[in-house]
């Protein structure tokens, strides 16, 4: 499933000298918590589609960024309990946590995708996303990013992080060149083309124990995925913008070239 390419607008912190630091910012998103979750390398087969009216439970909401034609990897499947699930429009209430101005306008809904589905409490254990690698470069890290806007109301949005994979050794370091956690115990090389399913099963009762200290579980029905990635050369991809590190200095990234990406961008989908 190929979605239609949408140019959205990344806000990155970039530093004062052009690098965008791993102090901070990207070390608490990478390493601040890591769970380590299951990954594996599988062959797609087609199942039959799940919906909004057919299974019994209550409305859930996963938002996702519609594919750019920059992105390393192409969401290419969203399965909950193995059915795939269809994209469809976001809906205001989708977005209304993007709302800078109560009164005013909700920004994003054409930079994301929203698949909606009924499900009981076990929804988020039975999810699972289908990635495949777009680049000509072999990916080793995952980082999946999990937030939970409906948080909001009770105080700072709920994000939540699990490794995929492990950071790069030599690019392990976060701006004062202190080792950093490099993520999961069980590394994984995802080639050029290739597909691997990311699952949350197992799982839950990290992601429950973290929001129920806010409010119930049963109140949470909207989740926004995103995610960042590390190649095998230490090349790193998060908030839109790819990063190279800077071997004068560990810890520190610069910035690549804003239409830069590692591989031949007219001859993969989104492209």
């Amino acid at each position: 499933m190929v979605r239609r390419p949408t140019r959205r607008k990344d806000d990155i912190n970039v530093q004062n000298d052009g690098s965008l630091g791993i102090n901070g910012s990207l070390h608490s998103r990478l390493c601040s918590p890591v769970f380590d979750c299951g990954s594996q390398l599988v062959p797609c087969s087609p199942r039959p589609p799940v919906s909004a009216q057919d299974e019994a439970g209550k409305g859930k909401t996963v938002l996702i960024n519609k594919l750019h034609r920059l992105d390393p990897l192409e969401v290419d499947r969203v399965l909950e309990d193995g059915r795939d699930v269809a994209p469809v429009e976001p809906s205001e209430d989708d977005l209304i946590w993007v709302r800078v101005n109560p009164n005013g306008p909700v920004r994003g809904r054409q930079f994301r995708d929203a698949f909606k589905f009924q499900a009981g409490d076990d929804w988020l254990r039975n999810l699972s996303l289908v990635l495949k690698n777009r680049t000509s470069k072999n990916i080793v890290y995952v980082g999946l990013k999990l937030k939970f806007p409906q948080t909001k109301t009770e105080g700072p949005v709920v994000e939540q992080s699990f490794a995929y994979g492990r950071i790069p050794g030599a690019v392990a370091y976060n701006g004062s060149g202190e080792k950093l956690p490099q993520g999961s115990d069980r590394p994984i090389l995802l080639a050029p083309g290739q597909q691997m399913t990311l699952s949350l099963a197992g799982h839950d009762s990290e992601i429950r124990e973290g929001l129920e200290r806010l409010q119930p579980f049963s109140s949470i029905s909207l989740c926004y995925i995103r995610y960042d990635v590390y190649f095998e050369d230490g090349t790193a991809w998060w908030l839109g913008r790819y990063g190279a590190p800077d071997p004068a200095q560990p810890g520190k990234i610069i910035p690549m070239d804003s239409q830069y990406f590692p591989g031949p961008v007219h001859g993969l989908p989104g492209s």
